[in-house]
């Protein structure tokens, strides 16, 4: 069990980001963890902003690429 909505939004990015750090970008599941992460973020903005200022962190980690 998580402490706290950002320790499960850490482990969640983590998967899908060494999704696409283990996986080329050719790869399927480069695609699907790069889309499936920016569907994460999209619906866990809501939950962050309810916390408290002090509690929030960037959603975005060095790994995540804009297109």
């Amino acid at each position: 069990m998580y402490s706290s909505p950002l320790d499960f939004a850490s482990d969640v990015r983590l998967v899908f980001e060494n999704a696409m750090l283990y996986n080329p970008k050719t790869d399927e599941v480069h695609g699907m963890a790069h889309q499936l992460l920016f569907y994460f973020e999209m619906l866990f903005r809501p939950i962050q902003a309810k916390l408290p200022t002090n509690q929030r962190v960037n959603e975005f980690s060095a790994v995540y690429e804009f297109d």
